[in-house]
């Protein structure tokens, strides 16, 4: 049956899985990209907050959210710096951009809600979006929208256990009769339905959690540690005192003995301001390359698919970047 499933016309397994690949790639060079802009020598907190570097994370509680004068002093540090964008604000190229999250664009209209610096790029005239993902403009900064500037549980910890037994790929999820969200069939059924912590103490049913192996100092996830595990937690203690489960499986293998955290904090929101070209360059040794081997099997069903690549990205003009860590709005979980 899969084998003439279509997708966008194309029938059978392959196509979808090559797509899917291709999503994959788009997904790990856009966080190694967010990363090399996330180290920026420019950067503040928004509301009491203080910091020079990511340590300042702790120093944020869920009050310092985007504060909309931080744009402007934004501008002004980019004059100062003689940005290209920030020196010709009238120019066809004359606006500085902003990537952030869904929660600070909400935080900046319901400040904006009376002032009319706030325009929908619904409300654009003669102005083409750059980005399928812009959202609107404050103040001549216009602003891009995506959930990867989300940097979970990296702020003040509310909960931390540690992995008590081992999780096969594949754990982690109900049983394939609960419906998830109450539709979804996310579980197998020769699975365990639950992972084993050694205290569940303080996590509740939708925190969504990071479970990591490296932590900060003081227990706080790694912003940029490319082996953090995200997931949301459907039921505590399903299986018994002291276990917790998901809304997705856990889809590797994790060794209790190598100390795994699981970490519930609070969220912390970076804003990217780009006011020149080049802020963040990448270094090319080899493109992304895929890969499609011959098939293992008799039967010439089952196919392999990979990618690799010799690619690096790093600050190259760093005063053409500045950055906002603050906290911000989630929604209803």
């Amino acid at each position: 049956m899969v084998t003439y499933w279509k997708q966008n016309g194309q029938a059978g397994l392959r196509p979808i899985c090559r797509g899917k690949l291709g999503q994959n790639i788009t997904d790990y060079l856009d966080v190694l990209m967010r990363n090399a802009f996330g180290n920026s020598y420019f950067m503040m907190f928004s509301g009491t907050a203080t910091g020079v570097d990511d340590s300042g994370f702790a120093n944020l509680t869920s009050t310092d959210i985007f504060d909309v004068d931080d744009v402007m002093q934004v501008w002004l540090e980019a004059a100062v710096n003689e940005c290209p964008m920030a020196n010709n604000p009238t120019g066809p190229q004359g606006t500085i951009v902003g990537i952030t999250t869904p929660g600070v664009i909400y935080d900046i209209q319901a400040a904006a809600a009376d002032d009319s610096h706030w325009k929908s790029v619904q409300l654009y005239q003669n102005i083409p979006p750059i980005s399928r993902y812009e959202v609107g403009q404050y103040k001549q900064a216009r602003f891009l929208q995506t959930t990867r500037n989300i940097l979970w549980n990296c702020g003040t910890v509310s909960a931390q256990t540690t992995l008590a037994a081992d999780v096969d790929a594949g754990d982690g999820a109900p049983t394939p009769a609960t419906k998830v969200r109450g539709v979804y069939g996310v579980g197998e059924a020769d699975a365990t339905h639950y992972i084993t912590v050694t205290d569940s103490t303080g996590f509740s049913a939708k925190d969504r959690v990071s479970i990591q192996q490296t932590r900060e100092s003081d227990g706080r996830a790694k912003w940029d540690d490319g082996t953090k595990i995200e997931r949301v937690i459907y039921a505590v203690d399903p299986g018994g005192d002291n276990t917790l489960s998901f809304e997705r499986p856990i889809l590797k293998d994790l060794t209790a003995s190598d100390t795994w955290y699981i970490t519930r904090g609070l969220d912390v929101h970076m804003t990217v301001f780009i006011a020149g070209p080049n802020g963040v360059a990448a270094g090319v040794g080899q493109r992304p390359q895929l890969h499609t081997p011959p098939p293992v099997d008799d039967f010439e069903s089952m196919y392999r698919f990979s990618w690799d690549a010799w690619i690096k990205y790093q600050q190259f003009r760093p005063e053409y970047v500045y950055l906002i860590f603050s906290a911000g709005s989630t929604g209803w979980s």
